[in-house]
């Protein structure tokens, strides 16, 4: 009875300290033991859960990658701020419950993560700080190019942005011809064009707008458009294709 009550106190002390995970491209320090999936390496310590999570990159330019990624987080009320690790040009992302860094290094976005229900725990900052790239890949002008990126998107006119709207809206008929239902966020189609956009579904029914861009004398969240395909420029003025 006290080998194993001995036993089960030298195991829970292990799982207690800080645990390195590597897997050739990067090494991150986990508070507590973790799980490894596919694209996936995560931990759960006192309620918070510790991630990193890779993606392909979509876009050839890692700063348009960032760029996109900064207005979207903005648009939901996050702090966003650039961030450098050896070299290398990030984002450190903070909104409620959640704190995190993300960085492109060889054509892969690397997020590391904490999702936390009440306040920061301390380990957050420490565990998303312990990133590190096993080789230097700097990559020059990142801030530059972003805010090259963020001039394109701001001056997308109104009509433009009309027309994207209607390319997302074709994008969900489709989905919800192949799957019964409306897709729950725009990701799931996998368009860069939609980064740019607010989504919310109701029922059977969905309401498509504009959040990424700042039109002058636009409303904000306008154009919009919705399952009916009825696009509006601001609350009084539709969208004519053509004219």
């Amino acid at each position: 009875m006290r080998a194993s009550l001995l036993l089960l106190l030298l195991t829970c002390s292990v799982w207690a300290r800080p645990l390195s995970f590597s897997d050739g491209k990067f090494r991150i320090v986990f508070p507590n033991a973790f799980r490894s999936q596919a694209n996936r390496v995560t931990a759960k310590a006192s309620g918070s859960t510790y991630s990193v999570l890779k993606s392909p990159l979509k876009t050839l330019d890692p700063a348009q990658h960032l760029a996109s990624l900064r207005r979207a987080q903005r648009a939901q009320g996050a702090r966003v701020q650039l961030v450098r690790l050896d070299g290398l040009d990030g984002l450190e992302i903070r909104r409620p419950h959640l704190l995190a860094r993300v960085f492109v290094y060889e054509r892969t976005a690397y997020q590391a993560e904490v999702v936390f229900p009440g306040a920061e725990p301390r380990e957050a900052q420490t565990f998303v700080r312990s990133l590190r790239f096993l080789n230097r890949s700097a990559t020059p002008y990142t801030p530059q190019r972003m805010a090259r990126y963020d001039a394109q998107v701001r001056e997308v006119s109104v009509q433009k942005c009309a027309e994207n709207l209607l390319a997302i809206s074709s994008l969900l008929t489709g989905f919800q011809l192949k799957h019964k239902k409306y897709p729950t966020a725009l990701s799931s189609l996998r368009e860069p064009i939609t980064r740019a956009y607010g989504y919310r579904t109701q029922g059977r029914h969905y309401l498509l707008f504009c959040s990424g861009h700042r039109h002058l004398g636009v409303p904000h969240h306008y154009p919009r458009s919705d399952d009916s395909l009825k696009t509006m420029l601001s609350p009084t003025i539709p969208y004519r294709p053509g004219y």
